[in-house]
Order: C-alpha cells, then structure tokens, then sequence
C-alpha cells in the first residue's frame, strides 16, 4: 500500500508474508507462505462517537419527521377508503329515489296571459324579455 498521502514521505507497507501483495513480491523473497487466517487484518469498529447538539438536532428533526410521516400515510389511507365507504353508503341510500321540485299552480280566476302569470310568480317582477303583444304574434 502506498502512504505517501498519509505522510507526505514515501512510505510502503504490506500485510505480514506479503499476504494479498502480487506474485511477483512473493517470489521474490525465500521462504514466505502467506496464510489467510494468520496474516490477514480485520478492523472492527464499535466505538460511539458524542456530537454536539448542533450536530444532532437536524438529525433528531429528521427522524421526528420521518415519524410523522409514517403514521401520516397510514392516516390518510384510512380517511379515503372512510370516504370512499360513506359516499358509497350516500349512492346506495339515495338510489330509486326521484326529487320532484313542487310548481306554483296558477289560479284559473287570473285575468292574465301566460306572461303575466309568470310574472305574479315573481312577486311583481315584470319579465320585459316580451310583452303581452310579442306572445300574440307567435
């Protein structure tokens, strides 16, 4: 391995036997016999590490918010398939039923043509759109 970025000095290392170096090392050197079991390294690493709290309060925030959102989801599945059985109750409750607006009658007593009687619906209301004369050309 070259550690001349580590040191700034060119330095090279291996492991123990020229464990994982190429052929060539081995070769050159008597009596080397690299064993996987007894040269190699192995580095675990276990030890926590303390961050100050503006370090961890992002974090903290983040898995807050992850949070909320996981029970969110779950929330919002269970309002629209809520929603979705209430109109569907709303459907099945209104079906073969028929709203019928009730229409004011008019008295047979009205000395008025069709127009005008229109008119006394509206409480007054004069319907200028056509006079009693524009019905009689039609």
């Amino acid at each position: 391995m070259d550690l001349y970025r580590c040191s700034g000095v060119p330095i090279y290392a291996s492991l123990p036997h020229f464990y994982d170096a190429h052929e060539s090392y081995l070769k050159g050197v008597v009596g080397l016999k690299p064993n996987k079991t007894k040269h190699e390294i192995r580095i675990l690493f276990e030890s926590g590490v303390a961050l100050n709290s503006t370090l961890t309060k992002p974090l903290k925030l983040l898995f807050m918010m992850k949070s909320v959102v996981n029970v969110l989801k779950y929330l919002v599945i269970v309002g629209a398939l809520g929603g979705l059985a209430y109109s569907g109750y709303l459907f099945h409750k209104g079906s073969g039923k028929i709203n019928i607006t009730p229409v004011h009658k008019v008295q047979p007593n009205d000395n008025h043509s069709g127009i005008s009687s229109v008119d006394n619906l509206f409480q007054g209301n004069v319907n200028r759109a056509m006079s009693a004369h524009s019905v009689d050309k039609y």
